[in-house]
């Protein structure tokens, strides 16, 4: 009987995993982005995630010599997978780290924490971009895993191959890379309807007239306000019929000085 239990465990089907698609920033939420921190560090950070398109584990082991500023190639050591490769360094990201080096200057770590002994944590990084995002003033759920999102997105708009794309993000497998057609914007408009092809004319509607019809079922009479005195009363009234209608009822009643 114990051994019929691991048996029928085995044959139970596990539940689908949901798979959503990433919230892709555009371009002009990634420059807002960029330009928001006040301390240089941050902007190098959130600048090398989105030019590189490297992952928050793999820009806190960055070094200096990582930085190959004559062939414009940055290099992730052990990265995910414990493999090694090259992505891009773009010449505005190469001005700004240069930037950053001449204010900070970073020791063996290319982002170094508080005492330059060792990399910056992930929860800073985090934090930092967190707090971009709303001096930016974007709407958004943005994480820093967000700008390499954006990179391989932005990549795939410009028209670049699937493959390189893949390389230079380190994915293992081709299909991981491919989830990205599912958000470009290319591949939704660059791709024409079926209907488009039919030659269809459709009919012009045809107008219809609304009748509204009195709310009271009584017949029209011609209204005809007459002071009438009323018993009681300092002064003359109207008094009006059940059947009248609403607005007549509100004059009459505007028009009474004794009201209530």
């Amino acid at each position: 009987m114990g051994s019929a239990v691991p048996a029928i465990c085995e044959r139970i089907p596990f539940p689908r995993r949901q798979r959503k698609l990433p919230l892709i920033l555009s371009r002009d939420e990634v420059k807002a982005l960029l330009e928001a921190p006040a301390k240089l560090r941050t902007r190098a950070v959130l600048a090398v995630l989105y030019g590189s398109g490297v992952r928050v584990s793999e820009a806190i082991q960055l070094k200096l010599g990582d930085i190959d500023a004559r062939r414009h190639v940055l290099w992730v050591r052990q990265g995910k997978g414990h493999r090694d490769r090259q992505t891009l360094l773009p010449a505005k990201l190469l001005d700004l780290l240069r930037q950053y080096w001449r204010v900070d200057r970073p020791g063996e770590w290319l982002f170094p924490a508080t005492g330059h002994k060792r990399p910056i944590s992930p929860k800073t990084i985090y934090l930092a971009c967190r707090s971009a995002a709303q001096a930016a003033g974007i709407k958004k759920p943005v994480h820093p895993h967000s700008l390499r999102h954006a990179f391989a997105t932005h990549l795939l708009e410009a028209g670049t191959n699937l493959r390189t794309i893949q390389i230079l993000l380190g994915h293992a497998h081709l299909e991981t890379t491919a989830r990205y057609l599912q958000v470009a914007d290319v591949a939704v408009r660059s791709t024409a309807s079926p209907l488009d092809s039919l030659d269809l004319t459709f009919p012009r509607p045809f107008r219809t007239r609304v009748r509204f019809t009195p709310f009271c079922s009584a017949p029209r009479r011609k209204l005809c306000l007459k002071p009438l005195p009323i018993r009681g009363s300092s002064g003359p009234r109207l008094a009006f019929s059940p059947h009248l209608p609403f607005h007549a009822i509100t004059a009459s009643h505007s028009a009474s000085p004794n009201r209530y």
